[in-house]
């Protein structure tokens, strides 16, 4: 290889409605817009976010106890995102922070999962993310220090909502480690060339479902897709909402690091920190809460040592509730389940 490479990409697929860049960004304000080299070979466009400088906030509480004031220690925060034509098909990748620049609704929903159950070796699997859907939603990460099947992690596919898992790389000659969620992650070093035949291997293991030959359960449970489906549970969540349903919660929708400073809602000052995402704190601020609300207004997460986000997800994605449907999809000898 030539050029600069990459040691490692973290790469989100777009849904095909996405036709401009901009509709797959979250929030726009603040982005610097960069043009690609037509000379790169690449198609796409470059959007960075530097942050404002940021004093860490356990430096007022260290002062108060030194003789003399540590000097201005200020950090700084990059988030970028390119995104990349290839295929008939855009794909997004992230540097720094800037999974939290992108709009998840513009994503397709388990692109890296499936793309990583595809295309790691199944005999070697260091870490499975999951959920077990009964009264309280569990999520279960499962680490081995060495390579393992999913048996002998202790993962139970028939009774567990696979969110994500990560592994060594069946093909050497793709790269050594793949992770997938809603991202896929490889690592292996990659220049411009190789990261646009890594791109292309990604969609077809995505559109070709190679990951059923190897697990074969991976689809289990799946989002409902039906579009009048999803209008007539929105409809209903609404309705549930204003009625203050007891079915109704708020998690977060994935493994965190429990280290942080505390939650905050969008309409709540700003130095407010909940131990826990609560849904009586969430409608104490928003009471009459509409669909639209709840994927316009945020959850985050604040880290430990500064003013900046751990975490940043719709109040959509964090929402619980389970309700009886009559689900049109089918496998054999059984119902899909729905998932909101």
């Amino acid at each position: 290889m030539t050029g600069p490479q990459l040691n490692q990409i973290s790469v989100y697929l777009l849904r095909r409605e996405i036709t401009d860049y901009e509709d797959a960004l979250d929030e726009r304000e603040g982005l610097e817009r960069h043009d690609l080299n037509p000379d790169s070979g690449i198609t796409g466009r470059l959007y960075i976010r530097v942050s404002r400088p940021d004093r860490p906030s356990w430096m007022g509480f260290v002062d108060s106890l030194l003789a003399d004031p540590l000097p201005g220690v200020e950090s700084v925060r990059v988030s970028g995102v390119l995104f990349i034509e290839h295929l008939d098909r855009t794909f997004a990748l992230t540097f720094g922070y800037g999974r939290h620049l992108l709009d998840r609704d513009a994503l397709e929903p388990d692109f890296g999962l499936k793309v990583a159950a595809s295309l790691v070796d199944p005999e070697q699997l260091n870490t499975t993310d999951s959920r077990l859907v009964q009264t309280t939603r569990l999520q279960v990460r499962r680490q081995a220090g060495r390579g393992m099947t999913s048996r002998s992690l202790g993962l139970d596919m028939a009774r567990e909502m696979v969110r994500g898992l990560s592994g060594q790389v069946l093909d050497e000659d793709i790269g050594t480690r793949v992770t997938g969620s809603d991202a896929v992650g490889l690592a292996g070093r990659l220049d411009a060339p190789a990261l646009l035949a890594r791109l292309g291997t990604f969609v077809r293991a995505h559109s070709e479902e190679w990951y059923l030959d190897r697990f074969p359960l991976l689809d289990r449970w799946r989002a409902v897709s039906n579009s009048r489906r999803r209008l007539e549970l929105d409809r209903a969540l609404e309705d549930a909402l204003a009625l203050r349903d007891r079915r109704l919660g708020l998690a977060v929708p994935e493994i965190i690091d429990w280290r942080g400073a505390g939650f905050r809602f969008t309409h709540e000052p700003r130095d407010v920190r909940h131990a826990f995402p609560h849904i009586a704190d969430y409608l104490a601020v928003t009471p009459t809460p509409t669909v639209d609300d709840l994927r316009r207004e945020k959850l985050t997460l604040h880290a430990p040592d500064a003013d900046t986000p751990a975490g940043i997800w719709k109040v959509y994605q964090a929402l619980e509730w389970e309700t009886l449907v009559r689900s049109q999809c089918r496998l054999p000898g059984r119902n899909r389940r729905p998932t909101r």
